[in-house]
């Protein structure tokens, strides 16, 4: 994968989301259009990858990026808001050897008005149009190398143990003076 020519911005990547949103893209450019967003992408990079060298994949339709992304543009009319045919785009994609060997983060999608990703590591799915992306980009910050945060549910005894703890924290302040280092460690 070539270098970042610059770092991620969340207000920045909103920014460029909304004016993606307002000019709009074509489907075989927006996958270069995240890459810049998200992955800082620059012109060099993306004529790498458009030329042939930064691509693993050599059938014309598919642009690959190991172990970042792999896209497919979806031939398919969505003007009523059905994206039933982009997820078999996406889960053809997933279901190809070639490209499942390279472990891309994320499979996208796109027609030019919605797109459609899948998340392999967290076996999430998302769906928006494109114009909307700028309030709903979360999911692709992968691309930009920041991985979703996890909450794990605090077990019922750690819970406790540590109101507890927090209580006689409490009492020794209350009943002992220690505003004074000497006094802290006096015997």
């Amino acid at each position: 994968m070539a270098k970042k020519t610059q770092s991620y911005s969340q207000v920045q990547a909103t920014d460029e989301l909304e004016q993606l949103g307002r000019r709009g893209t074509s489907a075989p450019e927006f996958v270069y259009d995240l890459l810049r967003i998200f992955s800082g992408y620059g012109d060099g990079q993306v004529r790498r990858t458009k030329d042939g060298p930064g691509n693993l994949a050599k059938d014309g339709e598919t642009v690959l990026i190991k172990n970042l992304v792999v896209y497919r543009e979806a031939v398919v009319n969505t003007l009523d808001g059905d994206c039933s045919k982009m997820y078999d785009v996406i889960n053809a994609m997933r279901d190809d050897a070639k490209i499942a060997k390279h472990s891309p983060r994320l499979y996208i999608t796109s027609n030019g008005v919605f797109v459609v990703a899948y998340d392999p590591k967290e076996n999430d799915w998302y769906e928006n149009r494109i114009d909307l992306l700028c309030k709903d980009f979360e999911f692709f910050t992968p691309l930009a190398g920041i991985e979703k945060i996890q909450f794990t549910e605090e077990a019922e005894v750690d819970v406790k143990s540590a109101e507890l703890m927090a209580k006689l924290f409490d009492d020794i302040r209350r009943y002992n003076d220690i505003r004074e280092n000497l006094k802290k460690h006096k015997k």
